[in-house]
């Protein structure tokens, strides 16, 4: 059994682009990492592939360590930015996959020897992607998928008396629809 067992995991999700899609519009993705072994790590780095993506950007972790750190069992959050591109509109999506990795490390922080940089690929965070493999660890792995045309609308209905209540009197309603997605809808019924 071995006494140091270093492992990492990160889970990697988009929101929505800006509306309206075209190439300009943002993206913002959300690394999560976790420091999922039984040892401390230093030096932990979070990389995308992704042409045009800004570098990921520690934000916070749940345990305060500093940036590049994470204490066994915690987690650390990471953000960055994609400007579509023209090629993304046609596509319909961006998909890709992130990577993290960090060096195993003494309590004091100093590197233990013989040992190498732990990580793996992302998981998808985006509640409609799977996982399509796994990493050596044994940890999930998937890119993540952002759905460019994402139609969605709401509809509120109201009443008003118009008048006293009695029989025959009338009752007027109002319906008030929203396009709450990010492309533009036609043929718009009630």
């Amino acid at each position: 059994t071995p006494l140091i067992a270093p492992a990492s995991t990160i889970v990697k999700s988009s929101s929505a682009p800006t509306a309206p899609v075209k190439a300009g519009s943002i993206v913002t993705y959300t690394f999560v990492t976790k420091n999922t072994g039984n040892t401390l790590l230093t030096g932990v780095t979070v990389t995308d592939p992704l042409v045009g993506l800004s570098t990921p950007t520690w934000k916070a972790s749940d345990a305060s360590s500093p940036a590049g750190t994470l204490k066994v069992g915690e987690s650390a959050t990471y953000t960055a930015t994609y400007a579509l591109t023209s090629a993304d509109i046609t596509a319909g999506k961006v998909e890709n996959t992130a990577t993290v990795a960090g060096q195993p490390a003494n309590p004091d922080g100093s590197a233990i020897p013989g040992q190498t940089p732990v990580g793996g690929d992302s998981k998808s965070g985006n509640p409609t992607d799977s996982p399509t493999g796994t990493n050596p660890d044994g940890s999930p792995k998937g890119p993540t998928v952002t759905p460019l045309i994402a139609p969605a609308s709401t509809i509120v209905k109201s009443s008003k008396l118009l008048g006293t209540s009695t029989e025959g009197q009338l009752i007027e309603y109002t319906f008030v629809t929203k396009n709450t997605g990010n492309t533009l809808l036609t043929g718009v019924t009630v």
